[in-house]
This record gives C-alpha cells, structure tokens and sequence, in this order.
C-alpha cells in the first residue's frame, strides 16, 4: 500500500472482496486498529457464512501501480474496509477500519453506506458496535440512522489496556437503502 496523495472521497472504488483477498483486509486492519487480527484470523472469518466485504481504493499513478498485488485485487491503493455478515434477516458490521492517512476524508461514510445498501435486500436491520471512545464513529453511524439500541462493557481493549465500553447500534434496512 503506498501513501499517494489524498484522494476526494468520491474518487474511490469500492470493490466486493471474498476470502482470496483476506491478506488486503488483514493488512488494512493492521493499520487501523491497536490489536490487529491476524491473517489466519481474517482468513477464517471471511471463509464463515454469510461474511462479505468491501474496500475502499483510492486511484493508484501507474508509476506506483507496478508489481502491488493489493491494488490490481481492488482496483487501487486500499485505504479502508469493512466486513459484514447477514444471518436470519439480521446483518452485522463485524469490524470496519480506514488508515489513518485516509481518516476524515469520507472513506468510513462511503463504505457503511454502500455496506447498508447491500444488507437492505437480505436484511431488516443492521448491528454494529461503537467503541464510547470514538465520538467521531458514534456520530458517523447515528447520521445514517443508528441508534443505541444496548451496552457491552468493557468491550474492546486499548493499546495501553484500558477496557472501553461499545455501545450496540441498530438501523431499521427501509427502503431508503434500497436501489
């Protein structure tokens, strides 16, 4: 993955990615999150049932193009992801992530987006959680018709080990998310 220039949000690919591109995702995670997956990991949660993916690539110049298998794979220079599953009429985000050189750009906005879009035919709501200390996700997801729907403490556990709460969002799939 390279550090291009940023591109606008509307200048990304978003490409469905199956289990053949667990390293791109394990790799994205990787950079986004303090305690990353392991690829083995990845590789089995996108092999379950009902798990598809997206990722979000940005434009790659074609002198930086040469050789990276991440960015024929998705069409460009992957700056972020997100997995979902859907099960019995009920989809769930299972981790979303952007670099951070891509972060505040609309990248995370692009994917749930499209995640809700794609969830909407096979699905009547969508889950997520929402780490307590990540206002700016929390605001995120209650723009595109969250809400709090429950509580899991001491859900996710920081690089320095403190242990945050999530809050359990939930978003009724109507036919605003249909195409």
């Amino acid at each position: 993955m390279t550090a291009a220039a940023p591109a606008p949000a509307d200048r990304l690919t978003l490409s469905a990615v199956g289990v053949e591109s667990f390293h791109v995702i394990a790799a994205l995670y990787a950079e986004a999150f303090d305690e990353p997956w392991s690829e083995p990991s990845v590789r089995e949660l996108m092999s379950a049932p009902g798990v598809w993916g997206l990722v979000a690539a940005e434009p790659v110049k074609a002198e930086d193009a040469a050789g990276a298998s991440a960015a024929r794979e998705t069409g460009g220079d992957p700056v972020g992801f997100v997995l979902a599953r859907v099960v019995a009429r009920e989809a769930e985000v299972l981790a979303i992530g952007v670099r951070p050189c891509a972060r505040r750009r609309g990248v995370a906005r692009r994917l749930m987006r499209a995640a809700l879009r794609l969830a909407a035919p096979h699905a009547d709501a969508f889950f997520l959680e929402a780490g307590r200390d990540n206002p700016a996700a929390t605001a995120l997801y209650l723009s595109l018709g969250f809400r709090e729907v429950g509580l899991r403490r001491d859900y996710y556990r920081r690089a320095d080990g403190a242990r945050v709460d999530a809050a359990i969002m939930r978003c009724d799939l109507g036919s605003e998310y249909s195409d």
